[in-house]
């Protein structure tokens, strides 16, 4: 059995998290209730029952077995923690449990406690869907993880709820065992619409090009939308860097010096300190002969000796050795890293390669000098796609303004060298291929009113030849909503003049459809009169105009919602990278899904505090 290192504070700080509201003396709560008044404090979760004869023994541990699950599924920690003499011991002395026969085997807690907490989970998760609207957005992906070659295939849900909150869920991660056609792709979108009761709502997909999933989509006849990250990361690396051949052959020897030092970790550390210390050595030296100077010129000994220390600390600072960073050809920003771990460790590097005698690879000044204007070019995009991945915040109304930048970098400029000068040219090339000005981020955009005189925007309808207006329009009858808001205004019309003359019923009628101006039309002019602080909350100031604008504002609940990137799938394949370790690669994929599942909805579990 594998040994897994566990420090008891962290264990402590665990329990204390995941058994807080664990009463062994009271019955057990029915799944899906809430009872506050059954909080606890955790000394009295660690001692002694005072009244046993309110809960049964066995339920007592069927409680323990579901919350030692759900701090596994937390933690990312393997079953087997709880087998360990340590934790065991720790529950005994800390007086969660009486005896060690009270303590849960790994395969009950992996088993029926996973089963339990993950049903629990997925209930809270239904219902919380349950408040969202007609139109949702979700982003999915493929990963195959390291150790077993299994493919598994991931979708999150995003939405707005009723008071316009921004809400994020992993649905599930599932072993796809079929082949990556866009039909296997297509039935398993299906398939999980049907599991989360979606059928019925307007779905807007975010992922990557891939021809695949670009294909499934069409043959489910739904929306979709690139990742913008995805398209930046390959504007760089195969628009950008590839077809230029200088930024070309410099990223080749960025990377051969990385390769170089891949397995002289302890050298690169002894060689850090010995240049720290002859960098302390100069500088107490020099300290020492601007002392004598300043104590005869100023007599100002205590000023003297704050300077010199300062001194000191920022040399230590600057000698810091940084991790040199390997370069991966699927991780956003990861030349970037790359090239400014290098520039960071320049002095570092050189006399690494001077002691070791590789000459010929120590790069020339030149190339040293083609790095750092490369990262500091490189930083827009990196900026661009740290803000387009949030997940906290609309990201969708600032892809264009984010777009907008981009160009911006991309222009010539006098102090650009012929190598920078021709990397802009490549990348402005490919830019309306990885980036293009798509119809959701336009909408979206202009749903923002401090982005109403963003020149992008203009240009997009410009070339449409149509106004803001009539484009708002027709992106309401695309997505529904003036015909809901037409048919609910009828419908409470009808209820309100039943009474009503057949001819006054059919006059107003043919009025709303023939008429100059439409509700509609005059509800978007009055909208893009109105202006709004860059700092104000979007949604937020959306939720305040329900009443006046109600049918922009149905269209900002779902438009807004849609997330700029696919970054929350690749966040949980990060977090199953965690779970499926060198340890752990035997592990079932179901129960793989139901450790993902929970870590990342387990929140929702809190709040109605069900377990």
């Amino acid at each position: 059995m594998q040994f897994y290192p566990v420090h008891t504070f962290i264990i402590a700080d665990n329990i204390s998290l995941n058994l807080r509201v664990l009463d062994i003396t009271a019955p057990l709560p029915k799944p899906g209730t809430s009872d506050s008044k059954r909080q606890v404090l955790m000394s009295a979760v660690f001692s002694p029952a005072t009244n046993a004869k309110t809960q049964s023994h066995k339920d007592a541990k069927i409680m323990l077995v579901r919350r030692l699950a759900l701090m596994c599924c937390r933690d990312l920690s393997p079953f087997n923690i709880i087998d360990k003499s340590g934790f065991r011991t720790f529950l005994l002395q800390s007086g969660v449990v009486r005896n060690m026969e009270d303590i849960p085997v790994a395969d009950t807690v992996s088993r029926g406690g996973l089963d339990y907490v993950y049903d629990t989970t997925l209930a809270s998760v239904k219902q919380l869907i349950q408040t969202s609207k007609d139109m949702v957005s979700m982003t999915t992906d493929i990963w195959t993880d390291n150790y077993r070659h299994r493919s598994y295939i991931t979708f999150t849900l995003h939405f707005c709820n009723t008071d316009y909150d921004l809400k994020s869920v992993v649905l599930k991660t599932v072993h796809f065992q079929d082949a990556h056609t866009a039909v296997n792709i297509k039935r398993e979108m299906e398939l999980t619409a049907q599991e989360f009761d979606l059928t019925n709502k307007k779905i807007i997909y975010v992922t990557d090009n891939g021809s695949n999933i670009v294909k499934a989509c069409k043959l489910l006849s739904v929306d979709r939308v690139g990742c913008l990250a995805h398209g930046i990361h390959n504007l760089i690396t195969v628009d950008g860097i590839k077809k230029t051949a200088a930024i070309n052959a410099v990223v080749g020897t960025a990377k051969e010096l990385v390769k170089a030092f891949v397995y002289k970790g302890d050298f690169l550390t002894a060689e850090a300190d010995a240049i720290l210390q002859e960098q302390l050595a100069k500088e107490l030296v020099a300290g020492t002969e601007e002392a004598e100077v300043e104590s005869i010129d100023y007599g100002d000994a205590s000023e003297l000796s704050e300077n010199s220390g300062e001194s000191v600390s920022d040399s230590r600072a600057r000698q810091q050795m940084t991790t040199l960073k390997k370069d991966c050809p699927t991780r956003w920003n990861s030349l970037m890293i790359t090239l400014d771990s290098l520039l960071k460790n320049r002095e570092l590097i050189e006399r690494c390669l001077t002691r070791l005698r590789k000459f010929d690879m120590i790069p020339s000044l030149e190339t040293w000098i083609t790095m750092e204007e490369l990262v500091t070019f490189l930083r827009v995009f990196q900026k661009a796609t740290a803000l387009l991945s949030g997940s906290e915040y609309t990201t969708s109304s600032i892809a264009l303004l984010l777009r907008a930048e981009i160009m911006s970098a991309l222009k010539p400029c006098s102090s650009d060298g012929t190598v920078l000068s021709e990397l802009k040219r490549n990348l402005m090339g490919g830019l309306n291929h990885r980036f293009p000005i798509s119809e959701i981020h336009v909408c979206a955009a202009i749903l923002d009113p401090s982005q109403r005189h963003l020149q992008v925007v203009q240009d997009f309808l410009n070339e449409r030849e149509m106004s803001g207006v009539q484009f708002l329009t027709n992106v309401m009858d695309k997505y529904g909503v003036v015909e809901f808001a037409n048919s609910a205004e009828s419908a409470e019309q009808c209820d309100g003049n039943s009474s009503e003359p057949p001819w006054k019923k059919a006059k107003h009628e043919l009025l709303v459809k023939h008429q100059a101006m439409r509700s509609n039309d005059r509800e978007i002019q009055q909208y893009r009169c109105l202006s709004m602080q860059a700092d104000q909350d979007l949604l937020h100031w959306w939720k305040q105009q329900e009443n006046t604008f109600p049918r922009l504002s149905a269209l900002a609940h779902g438009i807004l919602s849609v997330p700029a990137t696919s970054a929350p799938s690749e966040r949980v394949f990060s977090i199953a990278g965690l779970v499926l370790q060198a340890k752990r690669s035997n592990l079932a994929p179901n129960k793989v899904n139901k450790v993902v599942f929970v870590h990342n909805n387990a929140h929702l579990v809190d709040d109605m505090n069900s377990l």
